[in-house]
């Protein structure tokens, strides 16, 4: 993992997931797309956070800005994040990006 202040640009994906699907499992479907980030360009690290409302949040740290929507395009694309969005309810995926101030 790079170190943290190398980070530009933090991404939130906050998200519910289908009232069925039980909190081990999801983070096992998260744990299986740890490979798809980990080889991407600028990627440098992620925390999964519960609310107390039941909507998680994916907080992640990338490079820059471009290596943040490159990532989120092989994420959607990757065959090792199906199982993770066969989990989620789509339409409460909302993502957002932060500029990290020096």
């Amino acid at each position: 993992m790079q170190a943290l202040e190398h980070a530009t640009i933090i991404e939130y994906v906050t998200f519910e997931v289908h009232q069925d699907v039980k909190k081990e499992t999801l983070i096992q479907a998260i744990s299986e797309t740890d490979t798809v980030l980990a080889s991407t360009e600028g990627y440098i690290h992620r925390f999964l956070a519960l609310q107390e409302k039941g909507t998680w949040t994916e907080v992640v740290f990338w490079r820059d800005k471009a290596a943040a929507e490159a990532g989120l395009q092989k994420f959607i694309n990757a065959k090792e994040a199906q199982h993770l969005f066969s989990l989620i309810n789509k339409d409460s995926i909302t993502i957002t990006y932060s500029l990290i101030q020096p």
